[in-house]
């Protein structure tokens, strides 16, 4: 089964544990566990299979599209990927660890930069 995933989910997949409530905790554990044990992830525009969990989802999109649509379209950009495009998270994380200058720009003022902090430190270390 394929994991479909947003751009910005690429990126925030590999650092955040926890957020929102324990419905969406335990969905994003899920598909992270998923997603590292090797299924493919399909590049999705829009609401992904982590979304559907999320309390920001209003009517069918996020309340918060067009920030985090620009946050997608970042994470693509310096992902080398595409909407459509299959890929592993392996090789997500392969290209991340070069990029922990814009990982930190990336994440600044996010509500869950604390949160992830202890797996980047673990994750770049």
């Amino acid at each position: 089964m394929v994991i479909r995933l947003r751009g910005h989910h690429l990126v925030c997949l590999n650092f955040l544990p926890e957020a929102f409530n324990p419905d969406f905790t335990s969905l994003l554990r899920e598909i992270r566990g998923r997603a590292l044990s090797g299924e493919e992830v399909e590049v999705v525009k829009g609401v992904d299979d982590l979304c559907v969990k999320c309390p920001m989802l209003k009517e069918g999109a996020c309340a918060f599209e067009e920030d985090v649509r620009e946050m997608d379209e970042e994470a693509l950009e310096v992902l080398g990927l595409k909407v459509g495009d299959i890929t592993h998270m392996e090789e997500v994380r392969e290209k991340l660890k070069g990029l922990v200058d814009w990982i930190s720009s990336f994440c600044e003022g996010c509500e869950f930069e604390e949160a992830c902090a202890p797996e980047k430190e673990r994750f770049f270390s």
